[in-house]
């Protein structure tokens, strides 16, 4: 196991460039109005677009590196991430900016980090999996700290279109030079009738009564796509895949304005743009150590993660609320920081939630469910954000369904 430890490098640095990227919209957002000449809500249909394509394309992820391997899917995820860099870099109209960034960048990000999360499971699927999961996330905590300074920097001194070209460049030799870590376990090949006889189990456990034949299962290879997709049917047949799904789906509407309208909230309350960059680094920072903290003390949980992620969202609404009535520099700062580590805390224990639930042999569907509800969460928290901010020309509504979501979460 001493490579999986190389495995969980390459994939934390993976997820620092291309989770990164995508997470840290909210200092883009602001440079995109003055670039494109176009409003908030518009820079801001990029940001969300970006999210819900990253959660939604998970599903189409899974399917990939089950088919060509995961090294190559790596692969193919980086060169489409970084094309879609370089086109951002020429686009001319927000809308081309949507296509560019928010699906080629984000659909392209979601294969190569999905993919090497997967890879890092595969390696510990142990009692430590929950533990690597969190580890691995702590590289988008990362980009997200990061990321803001590099971008702020590169902006400032180089202007839009060289600095999004070094980034894509940067991007480009990093994540394959990267993706030839990759390989499964060596005894991996040696497994493969255990490994059928396992997913047979584990088929049974899920609905007895309507299990494969022995006969399909044999003449099946467990990662085809008529097992895939049987998988999929049965998980949906079950009362928590629908409970999970509507819980993660209303999170994702609030975390989503969090990563995207947090720098526009701050920009309307007339807090100057170095202050917001120096909030968003720090915001990273917070971010960075709440999974770090996360990643030693999931295993040791008192009680069960999905209690823990019902009871985050009650207390996460708290500093959200408190948004409404403090909007100086001072309380944006401390509320920030406190949403943060809340927003953190949820977003690391969808995955362990899944795992929870499905159980490890079943990790990479149920987590490619899960990012896909908070795909279309994401996408729909264009309306709560962006729609009522031009009806009504403040965020104050935003921030209060925000706290109706969190609690129902």
């Amino acid at each position: 196991m001493q490579y999986g430890f190389l495995i969980i490098l390459a994939a934390f640095i993976h997820h620092v460039i291309y989770s990164g990227i995508v997470f840290s919209f909210n200092i883009l957002h602001v440079y995109i109005v003055e670039e494109y000449k176009t409003t908030a809500t518009m820079s801001g249909l990029t940001g969300t677009i970006g999210l819900s394509v990253y959660h939604l394309a998970s599903l189409l992820s899974s399917t990939v590196f089950t088919r060509i391997g995961h090294r190559r899917a790596v692969i193919v995820g980086v060169l489409l991430s970084c094309t879609g860099l370089f086109m951002s870099a020429f686009v001319t109209t927000i809308q081309l900016l949507w296509v560019s960034f928010g699906v080629f960048t984000a659909g392209g990000g979601s294969l190569v980090t999905l993919t090497c999360m997967n890879m890092a499971v595969v390696y510990y699927p142990g009692s430590f999996c929950k533990r690597v999961i969190c580890l691995v996330l702590c590289g988008t905590s990362t980009g997200v700290m990061v990321l803001p300074l590099i971008i702020e920097t590169l902006l400032l001194s180089l202007g839009w279109k060289a600095s999004i070209l070094v980034l894509a460049s940067s991007f480009l030799f990093v994540g394959v030079a990267l993706a030839f870590i990759y390989r499964l376990p060596e005894d991996t090949s040696t497994k493969d009738n255990q490994e059928q006889h396992d997913n047979k189990e584990q088929m049974e456990k899920l609905n007895e009564d309507m299990t494969p034949t022995e006969s399909s299962l044999s003449s099946t290879s467990p990662s085809s796509l008529k097992i895939q997709l049987w998988i999929y049917v049965k998980m949906f047949s079950r009362v928590e895949c629908w409970l999970l799904s509507i819980g993660f789906f209303i999170t994702a509407v609030t975390i989503t304005f969090t990563f995207v309208n947090m720098g526009s909230l701050m920009k309307s309350n007339a807090i100057g743009e170095s202050k917001i960059t120096y909030i968003l680094t720090l915001m990273g920072v917070a971010d960075l150590v709440t999974r770090v903290l996360l990643s030693a003390a999931v295993s040791h949980l008192p009680i069960s993660t999905t209690l823990a992620f019902s009871l985050t969202s009650i207390l996460a609404t708290i500093p959200t609320y408190l948004l409404t009535v403090f909007g100086s520099y001072t309380g944006m700062f401390t509320l920030s920081m406190l949403i943060s580590v809340a927003r953190t805390i949820l977003y690391s224990l969808v995955l362990t939630v899944c795992v929870e639930v499905f159980g490890v042999r079943f990790a990479g569907q149920s987590i490619g469910i899960a990012y896909a509800v908070i795909g279309v969460g994401s996408l729909s928290s264009t309306f709560v954000s962006d729609v009522m901010y031009v009806k009504t020309g403040s965020y104050q509504e935003s921030l209060y369904l925000c706290v109706g979501h969190t609690v129902s979460s």
